[in-house]
C-alpha cells in the first residue's frame, strides 16, 4: 500500500487495510475491551501476522462466555 509509508500504523482490528502475511509485529495493550468484533479482530490479526501470533496485554475478561475461550 503506497500510503503507508512508516513501519509502525494504527487501524482498527476489524478492518486491517493490508494483504495477508504482511506483518511481523502486532501488538496490542489494554483494546482488546474496544474491538466491535472480538473473532473477527483476532482472524483478522491472524491473517494478516506472518506466523498468526500477536501479543496481547489485556486485563478484562470478555462477558460472553464464548469470547472467553479465545483469550
Amino acid at each position: 500500500m503506497n500510503w503507508i509509508t512508516g513501519k509502525d500504523f494504527q487501524t482498527a482490528a476489524e478492518f486491517i487495510p493490508l494483504k495477508e502475511s504482511v506483518v511481523t509485529n502486532v501488538a496490542v495493550s489494554f483494546g482488546v475491551r474496544n474491538f466491535y468484533d472480538i473473532p473477527l479482530a483476532f482472524r483478522n490479526l491472524k491473517s494478516n501476522h506472518k506466523g498468526g501470533r500477536a501479543t496481547i496485554l489485556e486485563f478484562a475478561m470478555p462477558k460472553n462466555p464464548l469470547d472467553k475461550r479465545i483469550l
